[in-house]
């Protein structure tokens, strides 16, 4: 029978721990906040549409997505209007 060593592995530092940590955390947050952009304009939908109507619900579920697409475009430096494409 063989005799087992325990590997060694190198010591972790403080610092990778902490860019574990970001990382997982950069991941979650990432996730949930594009649940977010699916999720949430069907949530605002109903209680306008019980409220106000259909018409006022869906057009403020629209413009709530079309503002959540904006928003995230601007983040990412896109421009949506104004393109010109260079010949």
């Amino acid at each position: 029978m063989r005799n087992c060593e325990p590997v060694q592995h190198p010591p972790e530092t403080h610092q990778s721990k902490l860019q574990e940590l970001a990382d997982e955390f950069r991941s979650v947050v990432g996730a949930r906040q594009k649940a977010l952009d699916w999720l949430l304009p069907p949530l605002v939908f109903l209680p306008i549409q019980a409220w106000l109507g259909l018409a006022t619900a869906a057009a403020v579920s629209i413009a709530l997505a079309l503002g959540l697409v904006v928003w995230r475009a601007a983040g990412q430096g896109i421009r949506l209007v104004g393109h010109t494409a260079s010949a």
